[in-house]
């Protein structure tokens, strides 16, 4: 009986730890890194893992919407919340798309043969929205619109134009000009020529060929872009304090008024409804009240098979080689392959895993490895 007490508080434990080992994994996988939220009321819809999901303001579990092996960005809900505009690689280029909130077959709205960005709805039910243009001997971020029922396409006829957002009334289009965004570039507190830079078009005068736009904080040599409008106010993105973060102005841009207090992690891909503004910060959503000013985390959770983490057996390794630098002086390469660094010779002397900063347990990964001019050091 002793014997048999002992196994079965053995099994007891090795279940628990097997239970607590599940729940912990489960718990740590399932969190969604979230990218390029969009708002509805109390309906948030984002990318995560490439695809859409569909979750509450309440966070909690999301639901996904879409499944194709494209990258699905972007998202935009429509002013009725029953359709989402996105961006996507379904057939090449990234063109934008649309699909009914509940999911859905989506439709193709666009045309360019070039990187289409999603903008979000006008009040009027159409599409806006972001490209290159390709005609001339030089191509052009244009801004334009597109009804999805009979895909009429509508170009504003501003130069350079990356974002934009238009009034209830159609009359005014606020939009952003240049920006270090447009190359994805991360740099923190740019002040170059390239700066970016908000401005205000009345779509409502009589020769619009010979209008000109007016740019809002012009004495201001800080970034000032993502514009939306809400009572009146001017909502925008400025890193005139170092961090990237939400703001409000008056339609002219005086009065200026910091909203949120982000440092560590700039403001993201904003959208706002009804007085409340989804972003992303890192890897998580928060979600602003204009109304309360208040500014909180929204906890969200997948559910998947999480295929690309699953363990496999790699047949054949060099499918996955990613880079390849030979040395300046010695006869030796460096390689990268599946995030990890080797350095391997022509010679009988065994071959060098490169420890990473982060530690391999920790999750970290490299890439385009090269050696230094001397080929004692590994950038």
């Amino acid at each position: 009986m002793k014997l048999r007490s002992h196994t079965i508080l053995f099994a007891i434990a090795s279940l628990a730890c097997a239970s607590h080992f599940s729940t912990a994994l489960a718990a740590e996988n399932n969190h969604a890194y979230a990218r390029f939220p969009a708002l509805h009321r109390d309906t948030v819809v984002f990318t995560a893992e490439g695809d859409l999901w569909k979750t509450s303001t309440q966070g909690g579990i999301a639901q996904r919407l879409t499944t194709h092996p494209g990258a699905e960005t972007q998202a935009s809900i429509s002013r009725d919340g029953q359709w989402i505009a996105f961006s996507a690689t379904y057939e090449g280029a990234q063109e934008a798309y649309v699909m009914p909130i509940q999911g859905g077959i989506p439709q193709r709205i666009s045309f360019e043969n070039s990187q289409v960005n999603v903008l979000g709805w006008t009040a009027q039910g159409e599409v806006l929205m972001s490209a290159q243009n390709q005609t001339g001997p030089a191509a052009q971020a244009i801004i334009f619109k597109v009804q999805p029922s009979s895909l009429q396409r509508t170009v504003f006829p501003v130069v350079d134009a990356n974002e934009a957002t238009l009034d209830d009334n159609g009359k005014f289009l606020y939009f952003t000009r240049l920006g270090s965004h447009v190359r994805g570039d991360n740099v923190k507190q740019y002040r170059g020529g390239a700066v970016a830079q908000l401005w205000r078009f009345d779509l409502t005068s009589g020769d619009q060929k010979n209008a000109e736009a007016i740019r809002l904080f012009a004495q201001d040599k800080a970034n000032h872009r993502r514009a939306m409008l809400w009572k009146n106010r001017l909502i925008f993105l400025s890193d005139r304090d170092g961090a990237m973060n939400l703001y409000s102005a008056n339609l002219d841009g005086s009065d200026p008024r910091k909203l949120t207090q982000g440092r560590e992690w700039d403001v993201r891909n904003p959208q706002l409804s009804e007085g409340k503004i989804i972003y992303q910060s890192g890897a998580d959503m928060r979600l602003y009240d204009l109304n309360k000013q208040q500014d909180q985390l929204l906890s969200v959770s997948l559910v998947s098979d999480f295929d690309q983490s699953r363990q496999r057996y790699i047949k054949n390794p060099l499918e996955f080689l990613s880079n390849v630098q030979p040395a300046s002086k010695d006869e030796k390469i460096v390689v990268t392959a599946r995030g990890h660094l080797t350095v391997a010779g022509n010679n009988s002397h065994r071959r060098i895993d490169i420890t990473l900063p982060n530690g391999a347990n920790a999750g970290a990964r490299a890439r385009d490895a090269v050696f230094s001019h001397d080929d004692k050091f590994i950038y």
